[in-house]
């Protein structure tokens, strides 16, 4: 059984969640922007009513009235803009902070990506404020994507990265259910106390609204939409939203309330040594982005494919390096390596620091440690293994594994270190090290031709 597997089955066993890390894994400042967004249940990519706010008792929302209607959706992207464009700028000049903004779910996200797709669409009649505030939510929701980054982070990502749950891939994006099965309510635990969430009502998250509270709505767009006669003004349309604010307020205050419920229950946890350095990264993704945007710059529709290809190379180093960051900075996040002998954890016995070998001729001083550990490890001899208090040094070549004998019940795993220098990082006898495939060696990357490297070509031929 794999550790995620056995994870799902353990919490399954006893109705809630199990936390599987020890430290926070992401930085959350302690004002960010949280939205809350929520879209016409018949049309997904129509924004209906936002909330926004930076502490818990800051909700503020605002609603479109019918958001099928171009100038009235217009109406509260301006709104949005007012509160968004100023806070998005105001860190520019700040060396070590940036904006951060919270949403629900990855859901949520895509409802910013559509967002921003109509700020920037005939910007002839649309104020440069909401084209703006199009251009950076361009740039949170391409970072969004990042492994590792900070800017625009999906809550449900934040906690299911943090917990495990007995739920299956779509009920994990209900940010309602994770938080059922971290602290369940009812003595029947998480499924018993999501049961009654979904009776009542009291689950529903969004952006996308199911039937149960799309359907009181409609009667109230009719009413709005006959009583305004075709006026867009917002002077005029003003008035005429309270009831279509009514009805958005409590869906939106619940959502909101589990959202900053969840926040301040990861922020509890003490942050992982290596969420500075992607912190920081983020710092001058944003800087240049800004910079970018207020020189007077615009992004391309599509991605040029060997910018497409340079990205996924990117992610892809990104993916693996932060990995074994989690990994080797928290003990939790290393026992799926444990699972798949990936990394062995024991006592150091022995430190031969003037061991010798032949090297290419030589004589080299290769210091050599015995671990000692109680369970069998299904490592092969030759594996290249790294101790996680030096992971950006050289590696230890695992020479050996000695099973138990008669007097001693331990297996002895003999370890030839590749840096011949005695004042190097290394355990000492008698501690606890942990050794493992991970590293933080910054790999040779090859880097991508100048021209493209396919034959056929627009307009001309090539010779092959």
């Amino acid at each position: 059984m794999s550790f995620q597997g056995y994870m799902t089955a353990h919490t399954f066993s006893v109705s809630r969640a199990c936390r599987t890390a020890h430290y926070c894994h992401r930085r959350i400042l302690p004002d960010p922007l949280m939205l809350v967004m929520l879209t016409l249940g018949a049309q997904p990519f129509s924004t209906a009513a936002v909330a926004w706010g930076r502490t818990p008792d800051d909700f503020n929302f605002a609603v479109a009235g019918d958001p099928r209607n171009p100038r009235l959706l217009l109406n509260l992207l301006e709104r949005l803009a007012e509160e968004f464009n100023p806070y998005f700028e105001g860190m520019s000049n700040r060396e070590d902070k940036v904006p951060q903004v919270l949403v629900p779910n990855q859901a949520s996200v895509e409802v910013l990506w559509q967002i921003h797709r109509r700020c920037l669409a005939n910007q002839s009649w649309i104020p440069e404020s909401v084209s703006t505030l199009g251009k950076y939510l361009r740039i949170l929701t391409d970072r969004a994507s990042f492994p590792g980054q900070q800017l625009l982070v999906p809550i449900n990502d934040l906690v299911n990265h943090h917990w495990a749950f007995p739920l299956p891939t779509d009920e994990t994006q209900r940010l309602s259910a994770l938080d059922a099965y971290i602290e369940p309510t009812l003595p029947g635990g998480g499924f018993e106390t999501l049961e009654d969430l979904d009776r009542t009502g009291q689950a529903f998250i969004g952006p996308h609204p199911t039937v149960r509270e799309d359907r009181p709505l409609q009667p109230l767009l009719e009413t709005f939409n006959g009583l305004r006669v075709g006026a867009t003004d917002l002077s005029v349309v003003r008035p005429l939203l309270g009831p279509i604010e009514d009805h958005y307020q409590p869906l939106l205050r619940q959502t909101w309330d589990v959202c900053w419920r969840c926040v301040d229950r990861e922020r509890q946890y003490p942050e992982a040594t290596y969420v500075e350095r992607r912190w920081l990264e983020d710092c001058g993704f944003y800087r240049n982005k800004l910079a970018y945007v207020q020189d007077g710059n615009r992004f391309s529709t599509r991605t040029h494919p060997k910018a497409a290809a340079g990205e996924f190379v990117s992610k892809e180093a990104a993916t693996t390096q932060v990995q074994a960051e989690e990994a080797i900075a928290d003990p939790l996040k290393m026992l799926p390596f444990f699972a798949k002998d990936q990394a062995v954890l024991g006592t150091v016995v022995s430190l031969d620091l003037e061991h010798r070998e032949r090297v290419n001729g030589y004589n080299r001083r290769r210091p050599r440690l015995v671990l000692a550990l109680s369970e069998v490890c299904r490592m092969s001899p030759g594996t290249k293994l790294w101790w996680t208090g030096c992971p950006d040094g050289n590696p230890w070549d695992l020479r050996e594994i000695i099973p138990p004998t008669v007097t001693e019940e331990l297996y002895r795993f003999v370890l030839v270190h590749e840096n011949q220098n005695p004042n190097a990082d290394r355990p000492e006898i008698g501690q606890t090290a942990i050794f493992s495939v991970l590293n933080l060696d910054n790999q040779y990357q090859m880097r991508l031709p100048q021209q493209a490297p396919w034959t056929h070509q627009p307009g001309g031929t090539t010779d092959v």
